[in-house]
């Protein structure tokens, strides 16, 4: 791919990404949270975030991955958990929830994707960021699918990602002695832009520990809209959404 092709598909992405975070209303843009609690927004320098005070944690994270980030990222994992600076300390959880949990602190935007700046990779460590996950799931398909998410962003230079958590408002379903909630999965929504055109795909994996590839979570984006309650990417005119979000073309992710 030359330069100027790479780099006109990068200020695409600048431009779909400005028009997403830039709106400061229906939660950029992204999706209404549910009426049962209410969400708060939180724009820092590398991630975007709607959170939710009753289960301490995001109910979803977006961000733009870019090739040229990861292949000259140099910071090294800080591992220092911290409450969000921009949150009030009241409604944010801390290293007491997850002591002797049976839970890892799991990254919802991984600290790999923020290893370009030293800010950035901070952020990752937020406990707005981080999501109660079993350690089965968090160092095995997790892992896996952010792996796979950063292979697609060198392979086409830029990638826009929305992940989280699947909460519910359930009393008995937190950790011990604890507000934060326990998910019930977790899922990511992927733009990429290819030779003129969107493609998006979706993932939904159970909050189990599971063998199966991860080709076998994949769904279309009007599938994890319809488990989520989220619009995704509705900035995108509505004739390019309706293709993009029913259909997953496989040689735009996966060689079958």
């Amino acid at each position: 791919m030359s330069h100027q092709a790479s780099r006109m598909r990068y200020l695409y992405f600048l431009i779909v990404c400005n028009i997403f975070l830039s709106c400061k209303t229906n939660h950029f843009h992204y999706g209404v949270a549910s009426p049962n609690y209410q969400t708060q927004l939180i724009r820092h320098t590398c991630i975007s975030i709607s959170y939710n005070p009753d289960c301490r944690q995001a109910e979803w994270v977006v961000y733009s991955l870019r090739k040229e980030v990861l292949e000259n990222a140099e910071i090294t994992r800080t591992d220092r958990f911290i409450p969000d600076p921009l949150l009030p300390d009241s409604i944010s959880a801390h290293d007491k929830d997850y002591y002797k949990s049976g839970y890892d602190r799991g990254h919802l935007a991984p600290a790999a994707d923020m290893a370009g700046s030293l800010k950035c990779m901070q952020e990752s460590f937020y406990y707005s960021n981080i999501s109660p996950q079993l350690p089965g799931f968090n160092r095995g398909i997790w892992k896996k699918l952010e792996a796979q998410v950063r292979k697609w962003a060198v392979q086409y230079d830029s990638i826009l990602v929305v992940t989280g958590p699947l909460l519910g408002i359930d009393e008995n379903n937190r950790i011990k002695s604890s507000q934060v909630c326990i998910p019930k999965g977790f899922f990511k929504a992927l733009l990429i832009y290819y030779e003129g055109k969107p493609y998006g795909i979706g993932f939904f994996v159970p909050h189990l520990s599971l063998s199966k590839d991860i080709s076998e979570y994949r769904v279309s984006i009007d599938q994890l809209e319809k488990i989520t309650g989220f619009d995704f990417f509705p900035s995108l005119k509505k004739k390019v959404q309706k293709r993009m979000e029913s259909i997953v073309i496989p040689e735009r992710w996966f060689t079958e």
